[in-house]
């Protein structure tokens, strides 16, 4: 999936696991943050989004592809256990 623009929150410096792959990413106070990133919980997946807090932001076409992208992922995994 490519780059998108949203009027959106950004929460910053939240706790992530050393494991965590980052694969989003925005600048905020001329530094660039983590946005989304996943990681294994035992034997789970977990994706954390720290965007979509609103209807506006949950609108957004490439918010949107980015959550059945994460689910689809997720069921995969699932899938193939």
């Amino acid at each position: 999936m490519g780059d998108f623009e949203t009027d959106d929150e950004k929460y910053c410096d939240l706790e992530i696991p050393a494991a965590a792959r980052i694969f989003l990413s925005a600048w905020h106070d001329g530094i660039e943050r983590p946005m989304a990133w996943s990681h294994r919980y035992e034997s789970a997946r977990v994706v954390n989004l720290s965007l979509g807090h609103d209807r506006v932001s949950v609108s957004n076409p490439g918010f949107q592809k980015l959550v059945l992208n994460a689910v689809t992922w997720m069921r995969r995994e699932t899938k193939s256990a």
